[in-house]
């Protein structure tokens, strides 16, 4: 005999239907979805919820902000409104952890471009904040946009050898010809765009570093180099990185006779790769990062089974309730960094 439910777990259970319900058929559907079959009190319930989660009294829900706490009280509160039992630290419903938020750049920190003297921190260079830290050393080559989609018949790899030396790649992606581009997936940037696939895709092919350089328009913007805590990946380091400024390394490489610009034209207006080793050059990169870390929690709800046969087993719906807060990490429109990002469908509708 299958196990009985109460009538308020059938209603969690609809709760948790209606939710999978909502973010799939969005998903798939243009925006559509039949919610005839649930009671109108549980949709208003849902849109409640998520109201308040993307307001601006919790204003994005960074983490380590007085919004995300705001938030983990709320579900909590609700969490035990519904029934579910605590699950996590001392009985109660939070699991503490701990968390990066950002590094901090110690003084071992240097870049050489061939015999050059070292050029300026923070002025014409800064260190990713996915970097590792330590030392690469090594002859320079030019890698595109450092992208491998082989699915797409795309690989700036391809013929060149990056083993032990420090590619030169470009940020983003090449742009939309005809309007369309295997890479370009609207309105945002595909995968092989971000700094981490980049610099993974670096590593896997045997680079020592990675030097990302940004051509894109208008050329002399003053924020043209990434904050540490907007490059930052919290899923661990890949390989040394930095971003240049493109004033800071076009006059060594144009002594070279290489121009990125025109690298970049070609790429953009082939659709195809234009990777080669640069002459004579090399450099040294030097990056130590310290990772700045805080407190955060889980919120955890237990719904305790019935079966004999399979209350010992365990079914685990998780959604994440952080977003980006004011938008200094994470957003994709760096004018918008200052501003509440409500985060209403990331996800505060999960």
């Amino acid at each position: 005999m299958g196990p009985r439910f109460s009538p308020d777990f059938n209603r969690r259970l609809l709760f948790a239907a209606l939710i999978l319900a909502l973010t799939t058929a969005l998903g798939l559907s243009g925006w559509s979805v039949d919610l005839s079959s649930a009671p109108p009190s549980a949709g208003r319930e849902l849109l409640a919820h998520v109201r308040y989660l993307a307001s601006e009294e919790l204003t994005g829900r960074g983490v380590d902000t007085a919004g995300i706490r705001l938030a983990r009280d709320y579900l909590a509160r609700h969490f035990a409104r519904y029934g579910l039992h605590p699950g996590g630290d001392n009985g109660g419903y939070f699991q503490s952890f701990d968390v990066t938020v950002g590094v901090t750049v110690k003084e071992r920190t240097s870049l050489r471009l061939g015999d050059l003297a070292p050029i300026a921190l923070s002025e014409d260079w800064i260190p990713l904040g996915l970097s590792a830290s330590g030392v690469a050393e090594g002859e320079i080559v030019f890698a595109g946009y450092g992208i491998t989609a082989k699915e797409h018949g795309y690989d700036d790899y391809a013929g060149i050898d990056v083993r032990r030396k420090i590619v030169l790649v470009l940020r983003y992606q090449p742009p939309p010809g005809n309007g369309q581009s295997p890479f370009k997936q609207p309105p945002h940037f595909s995968i092989h765009a971000t700094l981490r696939t980049k610099a993974t895709n670096a590593r896997d092919h045997g680079a020592a570093g990675m030097i990302l350089i940004d051509l894109s328009d208008p050329p002399k913007r003053k924020d043209e180099l990434l904050s540490t805590t907007s490059s930052l990946w919290r899923g661990g380091r890949s390989l040394i990185a930095a971003q240049v400024k493109q004033s800071a390394i076009e006059a060594w490489l144009g002594s070279k006779g290489v121009s990125l610009r025109s690298l970049k034209d070609k790429i953009d207006g082939t659709g195809r790769p234009a990777s080669i080793p640069i002459p004579n050059a090399r450099a040294k990169l030097e990056v130590s990062l310290e990772d700045l870390r805080v407190r955060a929690e889980n919120v955890i709800g237990v719904i305790p089974g019935t079966d004999p046969g399979l209350k010992n087993e365990n079914i685990i719906i998780g959604a994440h309730y952080d977003h980006l807060g004011l938008g200094y990490s994470g957003t994709l429109d760096r004018a918008s960094q200052g501003k509440i990002h409500p985060g209403a469908d990331d996800n505060a509708s999960g």
